[in-house]
C-alpha cells in the first residue's frame, strides 16, 4: 500500500516540478480564463438585476474552459517523451497512474480558481467570501479533474484530440457544473436553503461514481 501511494505522490510531484520549471502553460491558461471573466465583467453592468444569475455561470464557464485546456496537456507530455510507456512497463498499478495524473490536474484547477476568485469578486462587485464555498470548489474541481483525466487519455491517440476532448468531457460534467453554478448563485444572493444539501450531495455522488468508474475505464483504455 505504501508503494501505491508513493507512486501517486511521485507522479503528482513530477507534474508540479514540470509546471514550476515551465510556467508558460499555466500562465497561458490563467490569462485565457481571466480574459473570459474580464470580457463578461465589462459587458454586464454590476448594478444589473441579472448580475447574480450571470456571475456564477461566468465563473464556472471560465473554469470549465481552463479545465479543457489543462486536460489537453495532461498526457501529451507523457506520450511525446515516451514516459507513458515507461510507466506502463513498470511494476506499478495503473490505478496509481490514473490517480497521480488526476491529482496533478486537481491541483492545477485549484491554483487557477485561487487566481481567478478575487478578480471575479472585484469585477462583478459581489460578496462571495463564505467558508461553505470551499467544499463546493474542492468537490467540483475533483469531479472535473477525474472526468478530464479519463477524457484526456481517451482522446490522446486521435488526430483531432483538441476537438475530441471537449466533446467527451463537457457533456459528462454538465451535472456538476449546473450544481456548482446553482450553489454559487445561492451564496451570491444570500439565500442559502435546504437545497444546499441536495446540490452538494449531487456533486459528492458524481465524484464518488466517477472515482470508482474512471480507474477501471483508464485501465481498459491503456490495455487496448
Amino acid at each position: 500500500m505504501s508503494k501505491y501511494f508513493a507512486v501517486i505522490f511521485a507522479l503528482v510531484w513530477k507534474d508540479v516540478l514540470l509546471e514550476i520549471r515551465n510556467k508558460d502553460f499555466l500562465i497561458s491558461v490563467m490569462v485565457f480564463a481571466l480574459l473570459t471573466i474580464v470580457v463578461f465583467g465589462i459587458a454586464i453592468d454590476p448594478k444589473s438585476s441579472i448580475i447574480i444569475s450571470v456571475a456564477s455561470g461566468v465563473f464556472w464557464i471560465s473554469i470549465s474552459f481552463a479545465c479543457v485546456l489543462g486536460m489537453n496537456r495532461a498526457f501529451i507530455i507523457e506520450y511525446e517523451n515516451g514516459g507513458i510507456f515507461g510507466l506502463l512497463s513498470a511494476p506499478i498499478s495503473r490505478d496509481a497512474i490514473f490517480f497521480g495524473k488526476m491529482l496533478g490536474c486537481f491541483g492545477f484547477l485549484l491554483v487557477v480558481e485561487l487566481f481567478l476568485f478575487p478578480i471575479f469578486v472585484i469585477l462583478f462587485n459581489v460578496d462571495l467570501f463564505d467558508l461553505l464555498l470551499i467544499p463546493v470548489f474542492v468537490l467540483t474541481s475533483l469531479g472535473l479533474a477525474c472526468v478530464g483525466t479519463l477524457a484526456s487519455v481517451m482522446a490522446i491517440n486521435t488526430r483531432l484530440r483538441e476537438l475530441l476532448l471537449p466533446l467527451i468531457f463537457l457533456p459528462v460534467v454538465i451535472p456538476i457544473i449546473i450544481a456548482a453554478v446553482t450553489l454559487t448563485e445561492m451564496f451570491l444572493s444570500g439565500t442559502k436553503s435546504e437545497d444546499f444539501i441536495k446540490w452538494i450531495g449531487m456533486i459528492v455522488a458524481f465524484d464518488l461514481m466517477f472515482l470508482a468508474l474512471c480507474p477501471f475505464a483508464f485501465n481498459y483504455i491503456l490495455h487496448e
